[in-house]
């Protein structure tokens, strides 16, 4: 289950807790609940793209939730990847509310606890490193595997921190790499 919350901590943010970083089935619950003081949507997109409309993806979404009031919401997913979310009332995603969310499903192999852990601190990472403010998971993805070489092919010129360490590259890797 995932627990989302509209409107908190701004009136157009989403605020994502996952009961754990991967799912054993492909249908997944979402309660949302709307904190804020307007009225929001809760939409899932169905294909695991980062949209490149503000306010469009097609997928699933809750009902318009008053302030105050929840939903739930059970997706199905067709395959392991970096999922948007968003809220579908025009302009709301514009102003900030959207992201992505990890969805690993049951038919991918089964990985070690070390490379689990490697995925963590690859988005961790992702996000201390200032990657997030130039690129989404999803781009990086479709982009191509990070490789060991991406201290001399970052397509953005050298890291603002210096080279990445062989360790930053394996957890970026395995977070990265589908």
């Amino acid at each position: 289950m995932v627990t989302v919350t509209a409107g908190r901590p701004t009136e157009y943010s989403f605020t994502v807790r996952t009961a754990s970083t991967g799912t054993t089935t492909s249908r997944v619950r979402f309660e949302v609940t709307n904190l804020g003081r307007i009225p929001h949507r809760f939409e899932v997109c169905a294909k695991p793209l980062f949209g490149i409309l503000a306010d469009a993806c097609r997928g699933t979404a809750t009902a318009v939730i008053a302030p105050g009031k929840s939903a739930s919401l059970l997706v199905t997913f067709e395959r392991s990847g970096t999922y948007e979310y968003l809220s579908s009332i025009a302009g709301q995603a514009a102003e900030g509310m959207r992201g992505t969310i990890g969805i690993t499903l049951p038919s991918k192999p089964a990985v070690s606890p070390s490379v689990s852990q490697g995925a963590a601190g690859g988005a961790t990472l992702f996000r201390s490193l200032g990657c997030s403010s130039c690129h989404s998971e999803v781009e990086v993805q479709a982009a191509g595997n990070v490789t060991p070489d991406i201290n001399s092919t970052h397509l953005g010129g050298p890291f603002p921190d210096g080279p990445l360490t062989e360790k930053q590259i394996q957890e970026l890797a395995a977070y990265l790499n589908i």
